[in-house]
């Protein structure tokens, strides 16, 4: 079975399939956020340790939340991913 197949199966997500409309393709916004959401299955089905998949969630919340980000705390922790 495709990981295309295993992320609609398993999360919902259409990712990478054109829209019948032409205006591009099902990967958006949602589909990122419910893939990082899911971390643990998407590193599953991508077969990427789960860990840096986490990681970039955690650094995308923090920057699209309005608050604002210890500068130095969040760069160690970026530098550390």
């Amino acid at each position: 079975m495709t990981k295309k197949n295993l992320f609609k199966i398993e999360m919902g997500r259409l990712v990478n399939k054109f829209k019948p409309s032409g205006s591009g393709t099902t990967n958006d916004v949602n589909a990122a956020r419910t893939c990082f959401k899911n971390y643990r299955e998407s590193a599953r089905i991508t077969g990427v340790n789960g860990s840096p998949v986490l990681r970039i969630y955690v650094i995308l919340q923090n920057v699209s939340s309005g608050f604002e980000i210890n500068i130095e705390e969040f760069n160690q922790y970026t530098n550390d991913s």
